[in-house]
C-alpha cells in the first residue's frame, strides 16, 4: 500500500480531489503495463513507442509539472490550490506511465529498479 506523509495542503482539506486519493489496494506495475500497451496497441503507436522517444516524452512531461512550480515560493509550492494540485497530479501520472512504457521498452522492472535504487541510498545514506 502506498503511503505519503500527511502535509499541510493535503491535512487542511477535509476531501482532497479525486485525482489524489490514496486507492486501498496497490498499484499493480504489470496490470497497468498491459493496459498501456493495449492503447499503445490501438492506436498504432508502438512504432513510435522506442526507447529514445519514451525517454524524452518523460523528460517533457517532467517539465510540464516544473511549469506548475515555476515562481512560486517554497511555501507557495507546499499548499497549491486544488486545480493546480489535481493538475500536479496529471503530469506525474503523465510521467509515471511514460517510465512505465519506458522500462517495458528495455526489459525493466520498474519494481525492481526502484527497490533496488532504494536499497541504494539506503545503504549511502543511512549509515
Amino acid at each position: 500500500m502506498l503511503h505519503l506523509p500527511a502535509h499541510a495542503a493535503l491535512a487542511s482539506r477535509a476531501h482532497p480531489p479525486e485525482a489524489i486519493r490514496l486507492q486501498e489496494t496497490p498499484m499493480n506495475l504489470e496490470q497497468l503495463t498491459q493496459r498501456l500497451h493495449a492503447i499503445r496497441d490501438r492506436n498504432d503507436w508502438r512504432p513510435f513507442h522506442s526507447p529514445k522517444n519514451l525517454a524524452m516524452a518523460a523528460s517533457v512531461e517532467m517539465a510540464e509539472l516544473v511549469e506548475i512550480f515555476q515562481w512560486l515560493t517554497e511555501d507557495q509550492s507546499r499548499q497549491l490550490p486544488a486545480d493546480q494540485l489535481a493538475h500536479a497530479g496529471q503530469e506525474i501520472g503523465d510521467i509515471v506511465l511514460y517510465l512505465l512504457l519506458l522500462c517495458s521498452e528495455l526489459g525493466l522492472d520498474l519494481d525492481q529498479v526502484v527497490r533496488s535504487k532504494l536499497a541504494d541510498s539506503e545503504r549511502r545514506f543511512c549509515s
